[in-house]
């Protein structure tokens, strides 16, 4: 369920999540702790896994963090966005014509000049 979560976060389309939306977000997800007395606890240490595997970062310094409950939760986490992998381009035979291709550094050029070659 916790791959569910980062999912979800992963979806919101930008990369700063504030409190108030994570929180949604958690609910949503484990609905079944709604009312749970020690749901702090638990986005805590949901929040705490997702650290750890590289999905989210906590903000640096005291005022990002809401210390009006126990635990104290982040006022916002940051996302990591997943990297797409680039293609490698050194292995493609270029026609004569486009030789100047090997000094392009633009993926996206590389991308349109390999449909033309």
């Amino acid at each position: 369920m916790l791959e569910t979560f980062s999912e979800w976060l992963r979806t919101q389309g930008r990369s700063q999540i504030d409190q108030a939306d994570f929180m949604e977000g958690y609910y949503h997800v484990f609905h079944e702790y709604r009312s749970d007395g020690r749901v702090r606890l638990r986005v805590m240490e949901a929040l705490q896994t997702l650290q750890h595997s590289g999905v989210l970062r906590f903000p640096i310094g005291g005022v990002g963090w809401d210390s009006t409950g126990n635990p104290r939760l982040p006022r916002w986490v940051v996302v990591s966005r997943q990297r797409q992998a680039k293609r490698d381009f050194s292995s493609v035979n270029w026609l004569p014509e486009l030789s100047f291709a090997v000094n392009v550094l633009r993926s996206s050029q590389l991308e349109k000049l390999c449909v033309i070659n």
